[in-house]
Parts: structure tokens; sequence; C-alpha cells
């Protein structure tokens, strides 16, 4: 998952160069791994307190036009943009 609260450029860096790694030992396969963005569902305390998590207030409607795995990003925290999320998000598929 990319784009958690705590997430940061230097963690996703680190995390995609231990998922490059993994692949390259033969940990991981293709088609065993699916990267996802974070997206605070109701129910979480993502969703109904999303200021104590520096996220960018979350709307019902927004979280019906999420989709986890596909589509572009749509929750930005006080480390990463939206855009920033959506480019994490690609480089992890590559």
């Amino acid at each position: 998952m990319v784009g958690s609260p705590f997430d940061t450029d230097q963690t996703l860096a680190a995390t995609l160069a231990f998922v490059k790694n993994a692949f390259s030992e033969g940990w991981l396969r293709t088609g065993f791994v699916t990267i996802s963005k974070f997206i605070p569902v109701p129910g979480s305390i993502y969703y109904y307190y999303p200021e104590k998590f520096g996220i960018e207030k979350f709307t019902s409607e927004k979280f019906q036009n999420a989709w986890f795995f596909s589509g572009p990003a749509v929750t930005a925290t006080r480390n990463l943009s939206v855009s920033k999320v959506s480019e994490w998000h690609s480089r992890f598929i590559r």
C-alpha cells in the first residue's frame, strides 16, 4: 500500500528497494503482489479523525469514486500530495 499517513518519499523509496530486491532474489513472484493506494474507509479511525493523522479531509463522495488498485489516488497526507501518491503507485506497478 502506498500513501499511508506515515509514508514519506524516503520510506516509500526504501520499501520499493526492498520489493525490487525480493523479486530479484526470488522471494516474490509476479502475480503474488498487489499494490494499492491508501484510502481511509468508512468505519476506520482514519476516516473519522483524518486530522489526527495528517490526512486531508476525506468525503464520502471521494470514497465512492475511489479505486484501491486502479484509478487516481484520492488522499493527500502531511507528507505526500495526491499527485505524489499517484507517482509512487506508478513506480511500484512498474
